[in-house]
């Protein structure tokens, strides 16, 4: 047992109160016999000696619980060591969703058999798994392994390269990762592009190893609508499935700038319009005099040329601050929304730097449909990706401190109860 604040030991030195008092009312008085009374011999009776005995009772109970009220101040602890693992078998959530996965995992012990989660919850046969398809951060998870009382582990995952963030981490665990060969292959559509008098639609299809998009044009007249002509049933591999109809709007592009920069207005315009021909998007490009006063709320869009100070806005903006120290194009600004353009633009920097390409990164214009593309990515990576850094332990066994206060103030209301028990008895 240790205590954590054990300078209330100096409080033991109130066990001299009741001592004093005790040794004080043993003291001898002086007895004065008159009369025919000092012809009687002393003799000690029964109750004589009970009183004495109930004395010394009283004394000992009295120290004891001053002895206690003082350990219960020094806030006392006791120290144990965990019992530990062999080994700790970790399942992704998703490897459990089918019959299949389960048995094929039927060999492996019972005990030590948890999930791929955060907390790393135990799991067993029939238990009801929640979450099971939300892909875990593998190395996240890695660091919290440590924790784990387990001599080894071992992991038992699909190795997708979406649940890769971050640095891979260093571990001081033995961790042992099994990535499960599974025949996950996805092809589905995602949305219907509306054109004039047909529809594009956009398939994704994700592999092991792949994953792509497939766009196949349709006639209107050829597939069914809904009533509100919002949406449009396509049969996919004998399933049919219900997608949206995304009809796209003119990319309103407003672009600040004065006579000392008309050359980057040009050279800008041209790459918007090398983008608007690839996407087949529509963009209406605006040039404007930085003298003039523009509302932000009515484009999507806006390039600054100027000298004007960067501000926060709803509408993303492209800043031109040649001379920043970067090393790319086009970095991210102080805000959320801002973007800044690094370098003055030239025949030879627009030839050698992928101008559209980072143009087309920062207008972002399929942000929605990547996010969908994200969420079917079932691309895997290999062992050797997986792995995180394992080092060699130390030898130092973990322990955890339980606090022993309840036990001792049950311990102090008992002496109490009996202390005044027994000091009721001597009175009678």
């Amino acid at each position: 047992m240790t205590l954590l604040q054990p300078s209330y030991l100096w409080g033991l030195l109130a066990l001299a109160i009741p001592i004093l008092i005790h040794l004080w009312s043993r003291k001898k008085v002086r007895t004065i016999k008159v009369g025919s009374i000092q012809f009687i011999a002393p003799t000690k009776s029964k109750e004589s000696n009970s009183i004495q005995l109930n004395e010394w009772w009283l004394l000992l109970l009295r120290c004891l619980i001053i002895s206690t009220l003082v350990v219960i101040l020094a806030q006392p602890h006791i120290t144990t060591t965990p019992d530990k693992e062999e080994v700790a078998y970790l399942f992704e959530p998703s490897l459990l969703s089918t019959a299949d996965g389960l048995a094929r995992f039927e060999q492996i012990p019972l005990e030590g058999r948890r999930l791929l989660q955060e907390d790393f919850p135990l799991w067993e046969t029939g238990d009801v798994i929640a979450n099971k398809e939300v892909v875990p951060n593998y190395w996240q998870l890695a660091r919290e392994m440590e924790e784990l009382a387990a001599d080894s582990i071992v992991v038992f995952t699909h190795a997708f390269a979406k649940a890769l963030q971050g640095k891979r981490p260093t571990i001081k665990k033995n961790i042992t990762w099994i990535p499960v060969e599974t025949t996950r292959q996805n092809e589905q559509p995602l949305v219907a592009i509306a054109h004039k008098d047909s529809l594009e639609i956009i398939n994704v299809l994700s592999e092991a190893q792949l994953l792509g998009i497939n766009k196949e044009k349709v006639a209107i007249r050829d597939v069914t609508l809904n009533l509100t002509k919002d949406s449009v049933e396509i049969r996919t591999n004998g399933i049919s499935r219900t997608i949206s109809i995304k009809e796209y709007s003119p990319i309103e592009t407003t672009i600040i700038y004065n006579k000392r920069h008309d050359a980057e207005r040009s050279y800008l315009e041209a790459a918007l319009r090398a983008i608007s021909q690839f996407t087949k998007r529509e963009i209406v490009i605006t040039a404007v005099s930085d003298r003039e006063k523009i509302d932000t709320t009515t484009i999507d869009y806006l390039i600054d040329l100027s000298d004007n100070p960067m501000m926060a806005s709803d509408t993303p903006t492209l800043y031109y601050r040649p001379g920043e120290i970067a090393n790319s194009l086009v970095v991210p600004g102080p805000a959320a929304t801002t973007s800044i353009l690094t370098k003055k633009l030239t025949p030879k920097l627009i030839t050698g730097e992928p101008l559209v390409t980072q143009l087309l990164t920062w207008l972002n214009l399929d942000q929605e449909l990547n996010i969908q593309m994200g969420d079917l990515d079932n691309r895997v990576m290999s062992l050797e990706q997986l792995q995180t850094i394992n080092i060699p332990a130390t030898t130092m066994k973990k322990e955890v401190k339980s606090d022993m206060s309840s036990t001792f103030w049950i311990l102090l209301l008992v002496l109490l109860v009996s202390e005044r028990i027994l000091s009721r008895i001597r009175k009678q």
